[in-house]
């Protein structure tokens, strides 16, 4: 029996606190901004908008150095609960169209529309379909790519961004792949691309030379993992509910403490909102 194709859907919020910012006041479109905290905090970028990001600045970034390269960037500490309700909204209008969907992040999902293919003459206007439906009812921009594998599609929608669609015909995935850089590979982190691009790999096509038993040596048990990635070849699964393998809090002061009391202070407090969130989730905690 022939395999049937798979089709994957990845979709993403373009730039989603910072996009939500404006939606949430106009007056703020078209500006640069940084959602995170303020320039004289301790803490990092939570998220840039594309106008912010043309000064340098990127999520992770501390908000100092942030404020350096950007000192006209409007920014605000976040409304984390009004995301989350954009986020419901983004995600019940996926479930609308497959059961399998997949929330990677509060702005991120993948969806398996194998099942749906006989429903619908063309995949990708299906794809087009339900990205502008969820930007109808979020009223934010969203990127979108589509293709035979997670892998493929999210580097779809990543070349689509910010707001484009993008459709990787089956059998074409190499083509795709051959010029994109090796960092996007799941599992080549900094040090690894350093000695790479040393001996001369920069794109993932540039892998192509390498045997699978000479990809075990570099990576390990990863190897056979990256040959069959650096193809286009991958099996992994949209999995549509995953239990949390860790829940954790955290805060960020503005200066550093060192009395023993303000911590073990701090710590309870902390105890007490992980032990909330247990409890309210029926979860318990190995010691």
């Amino acid at each position: 029996m022939k395999e049937r194709k798979r089709w994957i859907l990845h979709l993403d919020i373009d730039a989603f606190f910072a996009s939500a910012e404006a939606l949430f006041n106009p007056s703020l479109r078209g500006k640069p901004i940084i959602v995170g905290g303020l320039p004289n905090e301790r803490g990092v970028v939570a998220t840039a908008s594309y106008e912010a990001r043309k000064f340098g600045v990127y999520s992770g970034m501390p908000l100092k150095k942030a404020y350096e390269l950007c000192p006209n960037c409007i920014f605000l500490r976040g409304n984390y609960s009004r995301y989350a309700e954009i986020s419901n909204i983004f995600f019940n209008t996926l479930s609308e169209f497959t059961p399998d969907l997949e929330m990677a992040s509060l702005d991120e999902a993948y969806l398996d529309l194998t099942k749906c293919s006989l429903l619908y003459p063309s995949m990708e206007e299906i794809g087009k379909f339900i990205k502008e439906e969820a930007e109808k009812r979020t009223g934010l921009s969203i990127s979108g790519g589509l293709g035979s594998s997670k892998f493929i599609a999210k580097l779809a929608t990543e070349k689509a961004k910010p707001g484009g669609f993008l459709y990787v015909e089956h059998g074409r995935e190499m083509e795709f792949l051959e010029n994109i850089n090796i960092e996007n590979i799941p599992g080549i982190g900094p040090k690894s691309s350093r000695i790479l691009k040393i001996i001369g790999v920069e794109k993932i096509g540039d892998l192509w030379k390498f045997s699978i038993e000479e990809l075990r040596k570099f990576f390990g048990s990863s190897g056979d993992y990256i040959y069959f990635l650096c193809r286009g070849l991958d099996s992994s699964e949209v999995v549509p509910f995953r239990n949390p393998k860790s829940v954790s809090r955290e805060t960020t002061f503005l200066q550093d403490i060192w009395e023993t009391r303000l911590i073990l202070a701090h710590f309870a407090y902390l105890s007490d909102r992980l032990a909330e969130t247990l409890r309210k989730s029926n979860l318990s905690a190995h010691i």
